[in-house]
């Protein structure tokens, strides 16, 4: 360092420098490097807040992704396990079909009776005649 310093000296006493000049200029630097580290270390912690920030961020986008999964799981077994309209358009005309075969089997049966108890009547009025008793 000492060497360097030599060196510099006589650079510039060759250039007519002044070494108080250097000096001066130096002593700029220097401050104007310390300053520039202090804005550095605000910056340094202002980027470690802002990665705390983000590994908040982060933990909760990833929470919010398996909540989303389980939703869209929700989704689908609701998808695939329910009825649409056309499926329920398909239940009710079987049910009425059903109803409908239901009323006229009971139509029927009100006629056959009717009608067993009318030849009831008749072979009823047919014996004596027959001769059956």
């Amino acid at each position: 360092m000492l060497q360097e310093i030599k060196e510099v000296k006589k650079i510039a006493s060759r250039n007519s420098i002044d070494i108080g000049d250097i000096n001066k200029t130096l002593g700029n630097v220097s401050s104007n490097v310390n300053k520039n580290s202090k804005i550095l270390e605000k910056q340094s912690e202002t980027l470690k807040k802002h990665d705390d920030q983000l590994d908040f961020l982060a933990t909760t986008v990833v929470d919010i992704i398996g909540r989303l999964d389980t939703i869209d799981d929700s989704i689908d077994y609701l998808y695939k396990n329910s009825s649409t309209k056309d499926d329920i358009s398909l239940v009710l005309n079987a049910i009425d079909a059903f109803a409908k075969r239901d009323l006229d089997r009971k139509q029927e049966n009100v006629f056959l009776n009717y009608r067993v108890n009318e030849n009831t009547k008749d072979i009823s009025r047919i014996k004596p005649l027959v001769e059956l008793n």
